[in-house]
Formats: structure tokens, sequence, C-alpha cells
């Protein structure tokens, strides 16, 4: 049996910010699909980069870690 998944995103930003300060990435494997979600403590640039470093950095990890040998 296959599951079937439809994933969106939606954010809103603090209103006078230009970016929204969480991250969501979504990486398509092989075997399956990762979605993480990272929130950056605040508002604004800061938070938006934050969050964006947090995610890739887990997404690229979580990722390898699914290639390795069982």
């Amino acid at each position: 049996m296959k599951i079937r998944l439809d994933i969106g995103v939606a954010q809103l930003k603090k209103y006078g910010e230009e970016l929204c300060g969480d991250s969501v990435e979504i990486v398509h494997t092989g075997q399956s699909d990762l979605v993480v979600v990272s929130d950056g403590l605040g508002s604004g640039v800061k938070a938006n980069i934050l969050s964006r470093l947090t995610t890739k950095t887990a997404a690229t990890m979580l990722s390898l870690v699914e290639t390795l040998p069982r």
C-alpha cells in the first residue's frame, strides 16, 4: 500500500518585516520525503538566516543518514 501526501507551505511574515523568521525544507529522496521545519526565534533577517541554516543542515544530515547501509 502506498501513501500519498500533498505537502504545502504557507508563511506569514511579521508586520513591518521583509522576511519570515521560520523556514521549511522539503527533500525528496529515493525512498522517502523529508520535511524539516525550523523556528528562527524572532523575526526578520537574522531569524530567517538562522532558521534557513538550521533546516539546510538538518536536511543534509538526515538525507545522508538515509543513504547509509543497514
